[in-house]
Formats: structure tokens, C-alpha cells, sequence
């Protein structure tokens, strides 16, 4: 999940820009990486902090790679800057002000887990940009890309309705109850 930004990185390599290259997904995939850092530390799993270190460093690579190729530098600093406090300010609630370590852990993983909805839901915000502008190419993003054709390949019989099979347009075979198999037609009956 986390190397899907190995192919933008590569583009911006290449073409030594960031056009049609988002910067939010990368943001918030560091913070959602950062903050379930902290919550593994908190519980002590190396499994979930191993995981969200190299997560938290690729994310943090492709925050770097994208300020050094992009023509805005001071909107990446802002935002930037922006996630810093929200880190901040989550750490300080949750070091200073929740002394129970039952109701810390939970609070950290509900937030933790809001935050994964929001890097989910991070390349939706360029929607509206593109659908304004009809020549932009529609931005490279595998993980949205990799999650919508995941929900979209389940089998027919859970995506289309009764009835509605492309099967329906073809011929169907048929066992007999003797054991052979026969293809029947549409105007044939079962």
C-alpha cells in the first residue's frame, strides 16, 4: 500500500514536475502512518510499528521529492505546516490530558482510524478541479484505483441483479439427468 507512490515518484523524476501528481494523498498517508506509530509504541507492537515506520519514511520521501519538484512550494509548506500542528496537537491531547491507558489506546485508535478514512478519501478533493477543467488529465492514484477495481471485481451474482447476466443473451449448458451435458437456447426452458 504504501509503495503506491513509487510510480509518481518515478514520474516526477522523470519529468521534474509535479503536474497531475497529488500532494494530499502523500500527507495524509504520513500522518495516518505517524499516528498509528504512536499507537503501536503505546501498545508496544513491534509488528504495527515496523509497518508504519517504513510507511511513515516512504511517505515522508515522496513529501520531499514532491517539494523539490513542484512549482508551489510555498502551499507544500503550508500544508505541511498545517499537518505538523495537527500532529502536534493530537500528541499533546493524548500525552497530557487522557491519564487512562484503556481509554488513551481507544481514543488513539478512533482517531487513528478517522484518519485513515480521510486518506482514503484524500484524492477525491482534486474531483471538483478536474471536472471544471475537461483537458486535465485525470491524476495517477493506484491506491483509490486499486481499492475501486477491488470492490468492483466481486462475482456477478453480487454486482448484478437477478436476471440482468450477459449469460442470458448466450446459450446456456445444461446436465442432463443421465449426466451428459447439453446446450440449450433463450426459447428453451430448463
Amino acid at each position: 500500500m504504501f509503495s503506491t507512490g513509487l510510480t509518481d515518484l518515478k514520474k516526477m523524476r522523470e519529468s521534474k514536475s509535479t503536474e497531475n501528481i497529488q500532494f494530499l494523498p502523500f500527507l495524509t498517508t504520513c500522518l495516518n502512518n505517524l499516528g498509528w506509530l504512536f499507537y503501536g509504541i503505546l501498545k508496544w507492537d513491534q509488528t504495527i510499528m515496523l509497518v508504519n515506520i517504513i510507511g511513515a519514511l516512504l511517505q515522508i520521501l515522496y513529501i520531499v521529492m514532491y517539494f523539490l519538484y513542484t512549482k508551489h512550494k510555498r502551499l507544500v509548506v503550508i500544508q505541511v505546516l498545517a499537518a505538523g500542528v495537527v500532529l502536534l496537537c493530537g500528541w499533546l491531547y493524548f500525552n497530557n490530558f487522557l491519564t487512562d491507558r484503556e481509554t488513551l489506546l481507544s481514543q488513539l485508535g478512533l482517531t487513528c482510524s478517522v484518519v485513515t478514512i480521510s486518506m482514503y478519501l484524500s484524492p477525491l478533493f482534486d474531483l471538483d478541479y478536474i471536472s471544471q477543467k475537461p483537458t486535465v488529465p485525470c491524476p495517477e492514484s493506484p491506491l483509490p484505483s486499486a481499492e475501486i477495481h477491488r470492490m468492483t471485481s466481486a462475482p456477478k451474482g453480487f454486482r448484478e441483479p437477478h436476471g440482468t447476466h450477459r449469460e442470458q443473451d448466450q446459450n446456456w449448458s445444461r446436465t442432463e439427468q443421465n449426466g451428459t451435458s447439453r446446450t440449450i437456447g433463450k426459447s428453451e426452458s430448463w
